[in-house]
């Protein structure tokens, strides 16, 4: 309804948050935006999570809950309050605030709460109610990849193995749609690949090493276990190779 709040959601869903920021700020002191007081606050508090403020953020969504806002709002700040917690790692404010959420939830809401959730009880060790939690999950089509990914992780951890690792290689096999996708792909892989390592399977570890990306945020850690994996099998030559690619690379 104000033109100047759709300007700042044109740069929020391009992520360019600062320029989002800042147009909110001036808009919102100017009062260019009377009709969304409330949405704006919201989205102020979720772009400020975005670079870490999580104090400014947390007394957005708190002085949202202490007014009168409608439940869609209150289980938005409750979902927020749970991530800053989680982020933070103050777990049992996490899972107390995100099951303060009520009502009818959307599609995508439920989905991130559900998954948020799982990942709060798996930093708690409660591994088998995240699975129950994840096994249950509803959500977008395309966050469906991350709540298998936690749910793989969740089973192993709760000691079935084999449906985890069965779940891990349809994530670590599928086809992305994006960069996050293809991140995800190669997490996939390299819990497996490690998993394996571990368990005395070095052959099929190196079979899933493999198909992490020689560039990308978990190329380093894939190439260390595919050394690994090859000193077990006794292909030395192999090892050095890896790790000698490994070594040119920058220590951070």
């Amino acid at each position: 309804k104000d033109l100047h709040y759709g300007e700042v959601l044109y740069y929020f869903y391009q992520e360019d948050y600062l320029t989002a920021i800042t147009k909110l700020l001036a808009s919102r002191q100017l009062g260019r935006t009377p009709n969304h007081e409330i949405d704006s606050e919201l989205l102020l508090g979720g772009m400020d999570i975005s670079y870490g403020l999580h104090k400014e953020a947390g007394r957005i969504f708190k002085r949202l809950l202490d007014g009168n806002a409608e439940q869609r709002i209150r289980n938005r700040a409750w979902y927020y309050l749970g991530k800053i917690s989680y982020q933070r790692g103050y777990l049992d404010q996490a899972e107390d605030y995100l099951r303060r959420m009520s009502g009818v939830l959307g599609n995508e809401m439920r989905g991130d709460r559900q998954l948020l959730l799982a990942q709060v009880l798996m930093a708690k060790r409660r591994y088998s109610e995240a699975t129950a939690v994840l096994q249950a999950w509803e959500g977008p089509a395309n966050w469906k990849p991350y709540a298998q990914f936690n749910l793989g992780l969740a089973l192993i951890r709760s000691g079935q193995r084999d449906q985890g690792m069965h779940i891990l290689e349809q994530v670590g096999s599928m086809a992305a749609q994006n960069r996050e996708q293809d991140a995800l792909k190669d997490r996939a892989n390299l819990v497996l690949g490690y998993t394996l390592i571990k368990d005395g399977k070095p052959s099929r570890a190196r079979a899933h090493l493999k198909h992490v990306r020689l560039h990308g945020p978990y190329s380093n850690m894939a190439l260390l276990g595919t050394g690994w994996a090859n000193a077990e099998l006794k292909t030395y030559q192999q090892a050095l190779v890896v790790w000698s690619e490994l070594q040119e690379r920058d220590v951070i």
